[in-house]
C-alpha cells in the first residue's frame, strides 16, 4: 500500500460516496457474513460530493452500507490524511457521520506517509463482538468413554482478542477399556460457523488418550501333576491329614483385564508364616502364567530355586510356606495368595 501514488485531480471534493456505495455492493466479492466481518479502510485529504456521481448522499450511503447494500453491514475504517493541498476528508463532518453509523473508527490528521501504520492502529481499534464456541468429538468416537467439557461453554470477544477457555477431559471406563487408546479432535467456531485455515481445511486440536490400567491381576496357584505329567496327587480330604497339597505340584496361575503376559512373583513367607514381613524370601522369578513348580517346606533351611524335573519347570524350597502374586504391566499389584504344602500350616 505504501507504494500506491495517486494522480491528476487537483480538486476537491471528490466522488467518494459513490465508491462507498458502490463497495457496499457486491462487485468486491465479500464472503459471507457471518462469519466475516465486511471492513472498508476510507483514506484521503479530500470531502466528498454530496450528492456524488450517482446520485448517491451521506444519507443514502450510510443506508447502502448499513441496511440496504448486498454487503452490508460494512464497517469504515475513515484516515483523513493531512497533505495541505484539500479541504480534508471530514471537513463537512461525512466521515465522522459514517464511521458514527457503521460502528467504524475515524483517525485525523494521518501523515501521508503512515498510512499503513494508522490502518493497522484503527484495526486494532475495533470493537467487532464475535461468539466464539468449542466442540469436540471426543464422546462419539469413543463411543462414550472420554467426554470433554468447556468453561466457558462459549463466549464474547473483540476481533482479534484471545478466546480462552479451560477444557477438562473425563474418562469414564470399565475394565474393557482400560490400556486401551483413543483418539478424538477438538475445534472452535466463530459466530457458529467452524474455524478454518487459509485453505479452507478445518483447524483442529488432535487428542491421543490412554485411558490407565488400574486393575490389579489376580493369581492363584491349583496342584498340578507330578513330573510324570500323569497323576495329581491326592490331597485335602481324600488325603486324611496330609494337607492341602502333600506333594506341594502347583501350576502358578494369573489373570489380567489388560495383560496377557502378567508376571507371577514367589514369596517364602519364612519362618514366622507371615507375608511382607523382614525374614520373607522372594525366589527369582519372575515366572510366566502356567509355570508347575514343586515346593518343599524345609523349616530352617537356606531357600533355593532350581530346574524341575520332566513336567515341572522348577523346584522350590523355602523355610515356610509359599505365596504368589501377580504384577501387570501396568504395575498394578495383586493380592497374594498361599499355596499350602505339607506338613499343614499352622497358621492362617
Amino acid at each position: 500500500m505504501n507504494t500506491w501514488a495517486a494522480g491528476g485531480g487537483g480538486d476537491t471534493p471528490e466522488d467518494q460516496l459513490h465508491a462507498l456505495t458502490e463497495l457496499s455492493g457486491p462487485a468486491p466479492g465479500w464472503s459471507p457474513t457471518p462469519p466475516s466481518t465486511h471492513i472498508i479502510v476510507w483514506f484521503g485529504d479530500a470531502s466528498a460530493k454530496d450528492p456524488a456521481s450517482g446520485g448517491e448522499t451521506l444519507a443514502s450511503t450510510i443506508n447502502a452500507l448499513t441496511t440496504s447494500g448486498a454487503a452490508a453491514p460494512v464497517i469504515v475504517i475513515a484516515i483523513d490524511v493531512l497533505s495541505g493541498a484539500a479541504d480534508g476528508l471530514d471537513a463537512f463532518g461525512q466521515a465522522t457521520a459514517i464511521t458514527g453509523s457503521t460502528g467504524g473508527v475515524l483517525l485525523t490528521g494521518v501523515d501521508p506517509n503512515a498510512v499503513s501504520e494508522a490502518i493497522s492502529e484503527a484495526l486494532r481499534a475495533l470493537e467487532i463482538e464475535i461468539v466464539v464456541a468449542m466442540v469436540s468429538n471426543c464422546s462419539s468416537e469413543t463411543g462414550g468413554v472420554v467426554t470433554t467439557t468447556f468453561a466457558p461453554p462459549s463466549q464474547i470477544v473483540n476481533a482479534g482478542d484471545a478466546a480462552i477457555f479451560d477444557e477438562t477431559i473425563s474418562v469414564t471406563a470399565g475394565p474393557a477399556e482400560q490400556g486401551q487408546t483413543y483418539e478424538c479432535d477438538d475445534w472452535a467456531t466463530i459466530d457458529g460457523e467452524p474455524m478454518v485455515d487459509a485453505d479452507g481445511d478445518l483447524v483442529t486440536e488432535h487428542k491421543v488418550i490412554t485411558v490407565p490400567d488400574t486393575t490389579a491381576p489376580v493369581a492363584r496357584c491349583i496342584e498340578t501333576t507330578n513330573p510324570s505329567g500323569n497323576n495329581t496327587p491326592r490331597s485335602g480330604p481324600n488325603a486324611g491329614n496330609s494337607g492341602q497339597n502333600p506333594d506341594g505340584f502347583y501350576e502358578l496361575l494369573a489373570s489380567d483385564n489388560v495383560d496377557d503376559d502378567v508376571e507371577i512373583v514367589a514369596v517364602d513367607k519364612g519362618a514366622d508364616g507371615i507375608f511382607g514381613t523382614a525374614d520373607d524370601f522372594t525366589f527369582p522369578g519372575p515366572f510366566s502364567n502356567g509355570t508347575k513348580v514343586k515346593y518343599t517346606e524345609a523349616n530352617g533351611a537356606t531357600p533355593t530355586q532350581s530346574d524341575g524335573p520332566g513336567a515341572i519347570d522348577y523346584q522350590l524350597k523355602g523355610r515356610g510356606d509359599l505365596a504368589i502374586y501377580a504384577v501387570d504391566a501396568a504395575g498394578n499389584v495383586g493380592t497374594h495368595v498361599q499355596c499350602h504344602v505339607a506338613p499343614p500350616p499352622k497358621r492362617p
